[in-house]
């Protein structure tokens, strides 16, 4: 089989001083692959000779091994010798040959990192972090929310009790303290109690911690019922809809999200998650795993939106391996990441001055539930078309058109009864 090293260059001189160079192999296998991510022949032939320097500079005969300052090291070493190079440079190294460096060898698993440190209190972290993924059934993004708090308690605890046996209430109300005094806002001081109490429920039921801690946790009260919006209007979300008719690559990814976030009322995971697959464009209808619950949810694909869908489809989706809908713009291409699917939605609202309490795609699914509240669509209704598993979780949204959203709420509810 021919080596990619060897089609990336047709000049003798340049061809044999890659093809004699020392790792060939760990070289051209690397190539292959980001090649085969999608990458440009042009970006690989500038990686391949990165790596020509790296070699030379690392100065050992074996990977395995490489520790991040030796890469920083030997970065160092060759701006020093190639003087050019400065510019480009961040306090006397190149972050880019640091980059180059590391990919290949954490390609090959042979960059050595640090151990991280142990966990506060060993593994009682780690399984109730396997308890919310399993029985529980919890989004992963959920599952990493609640893992980031208990992991802030966890350290903040350590510094109080060396024994975990030992973390009593007045702990947790002194944790709770010092977020309040930092200004964090009662609703995500809320969340902070509701996720303490969950992982408190789980170490109780162990035996690893005093039975009544879970209930002392208290959350701070909140207004229940806000009646200002918390999406923008929905003649807002039209203009949203209706800018964005350019032919960019990012312009027609853009347009595509945003009516699936609009009329739909889908989640960020739900949107990111979708598979070609999913699509049933002879049909014109798409498939959903809901991201709470896993139920699969069948919807039509309205005539706005199956244009949007098949002009990025045609023109703005790159040829790539990757099984997602939404795909990255740059190589290697990958499923469109929630921050990035938030800066699509956050970027259009921005531009165009809509006011909204939320800037993020969760700002589209109140702004959907709303519109469809003054549709006269029933709360139980909405409830399901949005993939709640009861309807007083639709309270949530603000009350406040279209036939596009009505269409598609009474076909995919028709599906459900």
């Amino acid at each position: 089989m021919r080596s990619v090293l060897e089609d990336l260059f047709t000049q003798q001189l340049a061809r044999g001083r890659h093809l004699e160079a020392p790792f060939f192999e760990e070289r051209d296998a690397y190539l292959s692959h980001i090649h085969g991510q999608g990458t440009h022949l042009h970006r690989v032939r500038v990686v391949a000779g990165m790596l020509l320097n790296v070699i030379k500079h690392l100065g050992n005969g074996c990977l395995s091994g490489t520790t991040p300052l030796a890469i920083r090291s030997a970065s160092a070493l060759w701006v020093s010798e190639t003087g050019w190079h400065r510019k480009a440079s961040d306090n006397g190294v190149s972050l880019a040959f640091i980059r180059t460096a590391t990919a290949w060898l954490r390609f090959h698993n042979a960059l050595a990192l640090a151990m991280p440190a142990a966990p506060p209190y060993g593994r009682v972290l780690p399984e109730y972090i396997q308890y919310i993924s399993g029985p529980r059934a919890m989004t992963p993004a959920t599952v990493n929310g609640y893992k980031s708090i208990v992991s802030r308690f966890l350290g903040w605890a350590w510094k109080r009790c060396s024994l975990f046996k030992d973390v009593k209430t007045i702990d947790v109300d002194a944790y709770i303290e010092t977020l309040v005094q930092a200004g964090m806002k009662p609703g995500a001081i809320a969340t902070v109690c509701r996720t303490l109490r969950s992982f408190f429920r789980f170490t109780e039921s162990k035996g690893w911690t005093p039975s009544l801690v879970s209930l002392s946790i208290h959350s701070p009260s909140q207004v229940r019922w806000d009646p200002l919006p918390k999406g923008p209007r929905w003649s807002d979300v039209r203009r949203m809809l209706e800018v964005s008719t350019k032919d960019g690559q990012a312009d027609l990814r853009a347009r595509a999200v945003l009516f699936f976030f609009a009329i739909y009322g889908l989640r960020s995971i739900e949107v990111s998650s979708l598979l070609l697959s999913d699509l049933h464009l002879e049909n014109g209808t798409f498939t959903i795993v809901r991201a709470k619950g896993g139920r699969t949810q069948h919807f039509m694909i309205t005539t706005e939106v199956g244009e949007a869908l098949v002009a990025y489809l045609s023109k703005g989706r790159p040829l790539c391996e990757c099984r997602n809908v939404f795909v990255t713009l740059h190589p290697p291409f990958r499923a469109t990441t929630h921050s990035s699917l938030r800066c699509i939605v956050a970027g259009r609202m921005t531009q165009l001055h809509i006011e909204s309490a939320l800037y993020s795609t969760h700002a589209l699914r109140h702004s959907c539930a709303t519109e469809l509240l003054e549709e006269g669509i029933s709360m139980g209704e909405i409830a399901r078309f949005l993939g709640h598993r009861g309807s007083r979780s639709v309270g949530i949204y603000a009350k406040a058109s279209k036939a596009s959203v009505k269409e598609v709420a009474e076909f995919s509810l028709r599906e459900l009864r």
